[in-house]
């Protein structure tokens, strides 16, 4: 099993995702990064001070990297663009840490079984 991939710090790096946003409401994406103030852009659309946005128009919420998006645009995909600021950890991202920890952890056990099996390791 190879090792989960978890976003990695490029502080203050230009960086581009592409995102898909869902085809129902919400309209919300999550980047990857905590962007920098006034460093996010999108497409076609232009940065809104605050919910709810126009049909042209987007929010970020900057503490929790989330884009709020307008209905119009609805099930496209963007590629958004922006400045990073540092790894965004959310509660499934810490799952899958332990998740993988267990697997390695039931690996190590077995290794130590087998190694004991043919007199290499004291378990």
């Amino acid at each position: 099993m190879p090792l989960p991939e978890f976003t990695d710090r490029h502080d203050g790096l230009p960086l581009k995702e592409k995102h898909d946003v869902p085809a129902v409401a919400p309209y919300k994406i999550y980047l990857k990064q905590l962007p920098s103030r006034l460093s996010v852009l999108v497409p076609g659309l232009v940065e809104d001070v605050c919910l709810p946005t126009a049909a042209d128009r987007f929010f970020v919420e900057y503490r929790t990297a989330t884009l709020y998006l307008p209905a119009e645009v609805a099930g496209q995909e963007l590629l958004v663009s922006y400045t990073g600021c540092g790894s965004v950890l959310r509660a499934h991202d810490l799952q899958e840490i332990v998740d993988y920890m267990k697997v390695l952890a039931g690996r190590i056990a077995d290794l130590k079984k087998e190694l004991a099996a043919k007199g290499g390791f004291m378990a």
